[in-house]
């Protein structure tokens, strides 16, 4: 993996985990609540966030693994 590849890959992922972190936030803090007859209304911010963070995590390991097998 060229060097330029894994840091635009980086730069990627972090961009991704903060805009997860950010869209649990709207989510948490607006859009959650229970109606009168129980019922949980929630916005497409969790599914999002979640989405988001989790594409984050994974281009970071996936990154980390290469680098750690191109030393060797």
């Amino acid at each position: 993996m060229s060097q330029k590849v894994g840091k635009k890959a980086v730069v990627i992922s972090v961009f991704l985990l903060l805009l997860g972190g950010v869209f649990l936030l709207l989510e948490n803090t607006f859009y959650q609540y229970v109606d009168e007859k129980g019922f949980l209304h929630e916005s497409l911010f969790l599914p999002l966030g979640v989405f988001s963070l989790c594409l984050g995590i994974i281009i970071i390991l996936l990154v980390f693994i290469g680098r750690f097998f191109a030393k060797k």
